[in-house]
């Protein structure tokens, strides 16, 4: 009788000392994706924090070149309407300034999310599978944005080597094509921290995100 009780307490250790070598095999899993989510972390953060001011910088510069387009309009309605003097090149300031009002604030738009983007699959996912998607969208349109960097400073080098300006006062076009390439590098290195934030959420799928703005969608949600 004694030697079958001692052998169901060493069956009963046995079971448990399992269990606790599974415990400390998942604990010891989960410890590392969460540090490596944190090494990930700090440098998408870092990533982040570099890009933001650029970005700023020139959407406030958009911003001036839309004001400076505004106060040229204005000043070309007065001085031909009311002195017959219209402004000389006015149509080739124009082209030329609707480069960067047009491109560069679009970085600074995609790190809001300000852009249109098809939401209809993400919304519905929830946990990993949502950020495995996000991830595989971000990754896309940074091909998408490569794809077009290349042939713009393809287009810039050409624009350098063979000259090439406006047709009434001169204004040099490699400096419009500047502008975009410029622009579409921003929006590059934006979509790249994105999508590696995205991916660090794949493997802690509960935590928060400043860069994709998690918190405020949540409590969005929530709301």
């Amino acid at each position: 009788m004694s030697g079958r009780v001692g052998l169901a307490q060493a069956e009963t250790a046995g079971s448990n000392l399992r269990c606790r070598m599974q415990s400390c095999r998942r604990f010891r899993k989960r410890s590392g994706r969460l540090r490596g989510g944190s090494t990930m972390k700090s440098m998408t953060g870092l990533a982040d924090r570099l890009l933001r001011p650029f970005e700023v910088l020139m959407a406030f510069a958009a911003g001036l070149l839309v004001l400076t387009l505004m106060v040229l309009g204005v000043a070309e309605v007065i001085g031909r309407s009311f002195f017959n003097k219209p402004i000389y090149g006015n149509l080739d300031i124009v082209e030329q300034l609707m480069v960067p009002v047009a491109a560069f604030g679009i970085a600074y738009c995609q790190s809001k999310f300000g852009n249109v983007r098809m939401t209809m699959l993400t919304q519905n996912l929830r946990g990993r599978a949502k950020w495995l998607v996000e991830a595989l969208s971000l990754a896309i349109g940074m091909f998408v944005v490569f794809v077009y960097l290349k042939g713009s400073y393809m287009n810039l080098q050409r624009s350098l080597q063979l000259g090439g300006d406006t047709p009434e006062i001169g204004i040099p076009l490699w400096i419009g094509i500047c502008c975009v390439t410029v622009s579409l590098a921003l929006l590059m290195a934006r979509l790249a921290v994105q999508t590696a934030e995205a991916l660090r959420l794949v493997l802690v799928p509960d935590d928060t995100s400043e860069i994709l703005d998690l918190q405020s969608h949540e409590i969005a949600r929530e709301g």
